[in-house]
């Protein structure tokens, strides 16, 4: 596997591996298709040829970039609420590392996973919910449970085996 570089002066470099990380150079953030993201990006070129462009970041910090994207600070501004976000998407993004490892990522950044929209969607408010629940997962018997949530539930839940026959889990009930 290879990739090869085009600078915006037009210059190649070719790097053999499966894989190149992209850092920025002086700031905090760098830009992706005109998006800004926090850290660094990979690319990764996957078993079909294909180049994912993958943000690397820490774990608390990707949250920074979830809890706004699924739960709009701007619309919830209720810390408490947004607490209850940040612990919901990571003890979902723990249990689910390494879902799509064959793809060079942890975990998707859309309804199929968590929505994730990076630096841009980042907010005070949510940010302060994620820091002050840092490191804190849902468990059962010492496992992080599985903590499926949706955007829009029409103001009712249901037990998990509405949406998925079979499944019976016992956090996972109508209330």
């Amino acid at each position: 596997k290879r990739i090869v570089v085009v600078d915006d002066e037009g210059d190649r470099t070719t790097f053999d591996g499966p894989s190149l990380v992209v850092l920025p150079a002086t700031a905090e953030t760098l830009l992706v298709d005109k998006q800004p993201y926090r850290s660094s990006a990979r690319l990764f070129i996957n078993a079909r040829g294909l180049l994912n462009v993958v943000n690397e970041l820490n774990f608390e910090e990707y949250l920074y970039g979830v809890v706004p994207a699924e739960m709009g600070p701007s619309i919830y501004d209720e810390v408490e609420a947004l607490k209850a976000q940040a612990v919901a998407a990571r003890t979902y993004a723990f249990r689910n590392l390494r879902q799509y490892q064959s793809e060079g990522y942890d975990i998707c950044p859309g309804p199929a996973c968590q929505a994730y929209k990076g630096f841009a969607a980042e907010s005070e408010l949510s940010t302060r919910a994620v820091r002050e629940t840092a490191g804190q997962v849902l468990t059962i018997d010492g496992k992080p449970v599985d903590t499926l949530y949706t955007a829009t539930c029409g103001g009712e839940t249901s037990d998990v085996s509405t949406m998925f026959p079979g499944r019976n889990d016992s956090h996972l009930k109508r209330v």
